[in-house]
């Protein structure tokens, strides 16, 4: 998706999204299929060291404060590989073993922005990940007044409506909707329902 517009209109990205994907690119196949050949006994690994002992994993999200969106443009050099190395110190492992997890609100720091924690389950767990999930937001309900949330929802919308951000969206396989949360809600429920009774019926297990 990115590597002809890399070539033809690099500059409509900002220097860091150019940095990171122009790196991504640069990443030879066998090393690639290396990576992705490693996959399989780390998963099996973790899973039978971590989930032996408890069900869902709770982690830090972010080791550091969360920054401000102005302490974060750093432009596209040495100090976007840094920042990157802290922002996704918590979240790239289980990104890379395909582990489904998610963020939850646990309060706010000092500034006043909000500090998620992570909750990481087994594969094909994602049922019993929202349902500690669940717990967690009831005993710590978001606190994003809904006005806001309609409000970044409606912008979203917008955006998706563009014709080139349409076309690009369709272009890597994508179909735009930009559903009301409420409606994302429940087809994200009703879909996680439907692959649970699929994986349990064809007795699927991580490999």
């Amino acid at each position: 998706l990115h590597a002809p517009w890399l070539r033809e209109h690099a500059e409509r990205y900002t220097p860091q999204v150019r940095g990171r994907a122009s790196t991504g690119l640069a990443i030879p196949a066998p090393i690639y299929f290396e990576a992705l050949q490693l996959r399989a006994p780390l998963l099996q690994q973790f899973v039978t060291s971590v989930f032996a002992r408890c069900e869902v994993l709770l982690t830090p999200l972010l080791p550091i404060e969360l920054p401000r969106r102005d302490e974060t443009d750093v432009g596209g050099g040495a100090r976007m590989w840094e920042l990157l190395a802290k922002l996704v110190r918590c979240t790239a492992p289980f990104n890379f073993l395909g582990l489904p997890a998610l963020a939850v609100p646990v309060g706010q720091d000092g500034n006043g922005l909000p500090i998620a924690a992570q909750l990481v389950g087994r594969p094909f767990a994602e049922d019993r990940l929202l349902q500690a999930a669940a717990v967690q937001e009831a005993a710590w309900p978001a606190r994003v007044p809904v006005a806001a949330v309609n409000k970044i929802q409606s912008a979203i919308r917008t955006v998706i409506q563009e014709p080139k951000v349409r076309e690009l969206l369709v272009a890597g396989g994508y179909e735009p909707v930009g559903s009301t949360p409420e409606e994302f809600r429940k087809f994200f429920l009703g879909e996680m329902n439907r692959y649970a009774e699929i994986v349990r019926e064809a007795k699927i297990q991580p490999e």
